[in-house]
Parts: C-alpha cells; sequence; structure tokens
C-alpha cells in the first residue's frame, strides 16, 4: 500500500469521497457488492482489517438490518408472510440488505482512509485553508486509539486497588461512571495542553512552513481525472428501484461499462499493492 500511501493528501481525499459516494448514494446492489469486495482487499492490503472477531460485527451488521428493516418499513408488494398483522415484504427485505452491505462497506473504507490518511496528510491538506478543522480532526484521530489505552490502563488500575467491584450492578455501574469521569477529565487535559502546544508553536499564522511539503505534480492531476471520469461513469448507472417492486438488474452495455469503472476505482488500491509485491519479488529474484 505504499503506492498509494505516496499519492498527494488531496488525491486521497478525493479518492475515498468518490468511493463513498458511489457506495453511499446509488443504492445498487451490485454496486453496493463490488464496494464492499474492494473495501475489504483494501483494508487487507493496507492491514486495517483488524482482530478477527471484528468481522462478525460486519457480517451481523448487514444481517440485523435486512431483518429489521421490513418491520418498519412496510413498503412493498410482495407480501412473503405477516408478522404481528405487520407485512413483511420482500421489497424491504431486499432495501435492508442492500443498505446494511452498504453501511458495512461505508465502515470498511473509513478504516482503510484511516490507515492511508495520517495525521500529517490531513494537516497538510487542511491546515492552510481551515487550520481549526485540521487540527480538530487529527486530534480526534489521534484520541481514539488513546482513549482505548488509557481507558484499559485505567481499568486496570482500578481493579489493582480494589475499586472495581463486578458483583453488584450498583457496584459496577458506579466503578464505570468513576471509569468515565476521569477517563473524561484525562482527555480534556490533553485536549487542552494539545491546542496550547500548537498555539506555542505557531500553528494557524501565516507564512508557517510544513514539516513536509507536499506538491501536487501532474501524475496528481491525471490520478484526479481518473477517480473523477471512474466516479462519474458508476453514477451514471441505471437507477435500481426498491418498491413497489424489485426492478430487474441491467446488464446492458453501458451498466457493465458502469460496473467496470467502480470496479476498477474500487481495486485500484489492491491493483498498486499487487503491482508492488510483483516488483518487489522481481528485485529479490535479481540479487
Amino acid at each position: 500500500m505504499r503506492g498509494v500511501s505516496q499519492w498527494h493528501p488531496a488525491v486521497l481525499a478525493v479518492f475515498f469521497a468518490a468511493v463513498l459516494a458511489v457506495t453511499v448514494f446509488a443504492a445498487h446492489p451490485v454496486l453496493t457488492a463490488i464496494s464492499l469486495i474492494g473495501a475489504v482487499c483494501s483494508c487487507a492490503a493496507t492491514g486495517s482489517l483488524g482482530r478477527a472477531w471484528d468481522a462478525w460485527f460486519y457480517v451481523l451488521l448487514p444481517l440485523l438490518t435486512a431483518v429489521t428493516n421490513p418491520l418498519f418499513s412496510h413498503y412493498g408488494d410482495t407480501v412473503l408472510f405477516w408478522l404481528w398483522r405487520i407485512p413483511y415484504t420482500l421489497e424491504s427485505l431486499a432495501y435492508g440488505t442492500v443498505t446494511g452491505l452498504a453501511l458495512a462497506a461505508t465502515l470498511l473504507w473509513c478504516r482503510c482512509m484511516g490507515q492511508v490518511m495520517t495525521q500529517e496528510k490531513w494537516l497538510a491538506l487542511f491546515g492552510r485553508t481551515v487550520p481549526r478543522l485540521a487540527l480538530a480532526l487529527t486530534m480526534a484521530m489521534r484520541f481514539v486509539p488513546m482513549l482505548r489505552r488509557q481507558g484499559r490502563a485505567m481499568w486496570q488500575a482500578q481493579k489493582a486497588a480494589g475499586l472495581a467491584a463486578p458483583a453488584q450492578k450498583r457496584s459496577r455501574v458506579s466503578s464505570a461512571v468513576r471509569l468515565l469521569t476521569a477517563l473524561t477529565a484525562w482527555v480534556t487535559e490533553k485536549a487542552v495542553d494539545t491546542g496550547r502546544s500548537m498555539q506555542a508553536r505557531g500553528y494557524g499564522l501565516s507564512g508557517r512552513t510544513a514539516y513536509r511539503r507536499q506538491r501536487f505534480t501532474a501524475a496528481d492531476g491525471v490520478r484526479l481525472v481518473v477517480i473523477a471520469t471512474l466516479a462519474g461513469c458508476a453514477l451514471a448507472v441505471e437507477p435500481f428501484t426498491y418498491y413497489p417492486l424489485l426492478s430487474g438488474l441491467s446488464f446492458a452495455n453501458g451498466a457493465w461499462a458502469a460496473y467496470a469503472a467502480f470496479a476498477l476505482l474500487a481495486a485500484s488500491p489492491l491493483l498498486i499493492a499487487g503491482k508492488e509485491w510483483i516488483e518487489w519479488r522481481c528485485y529479490r529474484s535479481r540479487i
């Protein structure tokens, strides 16, 4: 994933924005499936899949959305069965399934973006135009893993001191409130210290230089054009309707072009990682 990580931050931001826009706004079964497969492969290429038990969340989320959506949305003409005098329709089930898969794909793409778009790149992208937004984004990205580590350390300290009582409900609630209060105070103090430190270093002032300059090259411009073209082709696909009846999937020439364009866009991180792996193997074979 080193090749994608070396892209300009603006190109990376446009790439993830384009993939997420197609995933969220298209609501198309084929595009959603392509996005989910591409997100899983990209997370595998960036090493951001996480632990094995995290996969259960991305499996249960679409199932839960698919099962519960017909209970709240009663649209559709194809009634599968009646549940407590509520029509359980095929159209609502299909829409809930696609929505759940799109939500899982969106979360996976966000995990991949968090791995590739580092704090330095967010600062390089928004540090001059909107420095407060860039600082807030980088602090939020940094504090999430810090909160997990600090919360675990505080919980272990409370257990060692005998303050964490696991038996009674009231004791467990009071222990959790005590931990949350300490963690809130800690993160507030860290945020204030970070803000004062950045202010002392002249962050946000005009004429401030950057640690690493991000130069926008002609290759980055070509990448932007390619990304915008592929995303536009994907969004130009014929809409898939769910209500009152499911429309058939279109596999005409234009639809195939849209599917192929989005597949190429979603698979670009994996393709670049594969290209780097092949080049590395070739270099090693010459030693």
